[in-house]
């Protein structure tokens, strides 16, 4: 049975399934939180030595540094993140029940195969011993027969040569 628990892709799928819901289940719940968000950004920048008017400009490096921070948070007034979470967490308790069925189900099947199997070795066990009787049976049989007609024959044979009838063997 532990076979056919590991190996069997109706386990492995609904196992799948499980994890699939716990992590949507995850992902519905981050929804009651605030949400922070960060950006950095690094730039740099150099301009060549030119000339304008007559008057010469020197070699420039520019650097930019641009950090940004944001938050939100949105109060669940009506209450539609926790239902939302309540309706996932209904859904994996789903889930996981559907695979606690296929498991179920697997068992089952495994144990109907097995208790047939032994069913049918027993079966094949009395239908051997059956054979070995009756065997035994027409071999007594057989051995009888063999004797008696031995018998018939050499009281046959007496009775001819008592009676005076030659020629028949």
């Amino acid at each position: 049975i532990a076979t056919a628990l590991v190996a069997n892709e109706d386990v492995h799928i609904a196992a799948a399934r499980v994890l699939q819901a716990e992590a949507q289940l995850t992902i519905v719940r981050a929804d009651q939180f605030p949400t922070v968000a960060a950006e950095a950004t690094i730039s740099r920048e150099r301009t060549a030595a030119t000339s304008r008017g007559g008057v010469a400009l020197p070699a420039t490096t520019n650097n930019l540094f641009l950090v940004g921070v944001s938050a939100s948070y949105e109060a669940d007034f009506w209450q539609k993140f926790r239902s939302a979470t309540e309706a996932q967490r209904a859904a994996l308790l789903g889930t996981q029940w559907a695979a606690r069925g296929v498991a179920v189900s697997v068992v089952s099947l495994v144990a109907q195969g097995y208790f047939t199997l032994r069913e049918l070795d027993l079966s094949l066990d009395i239908a051997r011993r059956v054979s070995e009787i009756v065997l035994r049976g027409v071999s007594q049989f057989v051995y009888r027969v063999l004797r008696s007609s031995a018998a018939l024959v050499a009281s046959c044979r007496k009775y001819r040569a008592s009676s005076g009838v030659y020629g028949v063997p």
